[in-house]
């Protein structure tokens, strides 16, 4: 379950029995490794919340100070990360503080060049895939269907993964829109 996939509510960052979690005021208690959080993040969390637990039997000034600058560095991470508001409660003070809690802002999103890209990846896929295709026909149409078949099916884990990758996102777009445009060329060459 991911805090931003819920409504705008408040989950703060807590120190329990050793352990991190993320609280909702009088209601749920999710486990920071259920979040969906990066493995080094969620490894972080962890070395930071055992430090918390012998901070308690110490209580050296200058480490508390240390674990709270780190746990509010985390929980920064965690906000961008989930793009959800975190409040985080330091364990030294107590007292909570906010952090995150719009949508992950990243650079400008690059249309120009990206369609551009889009378009001449589209444009090799499409024309490989209709070349390929009419010359597989002249053997056996069979065949050229299922290597047609083949080569999208194949094509799809790598564009399913890169459509949400900032660069590679054009190029999967483009293919993903080339495998489209060769299809409808060879079905209206079919009707023609």
């Amino acid at each position: 379950m991911n805090p931003a996939a819920t409504a705008r509510h408040e989950w703060q960052l807590q120190v329990r029995d050793g352990r991190p979690v993320l609280a909702q005021p009088g209601a749920v208690e999710l486990d920071i490794a259920a979040v969906g959080l990066s493995a080094d993040l969620v490894d972080a969390l962890h070395e930071w919340a055992e430090v918390c637990g012998s901070l308690s039997a110490d209580g050296a000034a200058q480490r508390g100070e240390a674990v709270s600058r780190r746990g509010r560095r985390l929980a920064a991470r965690m906000a961008a990360e989930t793009g959800a508001e975190i409040v985080y409660r330091d364990p030294v003070r107590g007292h909570p503080i906010r952090l995150g809690g719009g949508a992950r802002t990243a650079e400008p999103v690059p249309w120009g060049s990206g369609l551009l890209v889009s378009g001449i990846i589209a444009a090799l896929v499409a024309v490989t895939l209709v070349v390929m295709t009419l010359g597989l026909a002249e053997v056996s149409p069979v065949l050229s269907v299922l290597v047609n078949l083949a080569v999208a099916a194949g094509l799809a884990p790598s564009v399913w993964i890169g459509r949400r990758t900032p660069v590679w996102r054009w190029v999967a777009f483009g293919t993903g829109a080339g495998i489209c445009a060769a299809w409808c060329a060879l079905l209206l060459g079919l009707l023609g």
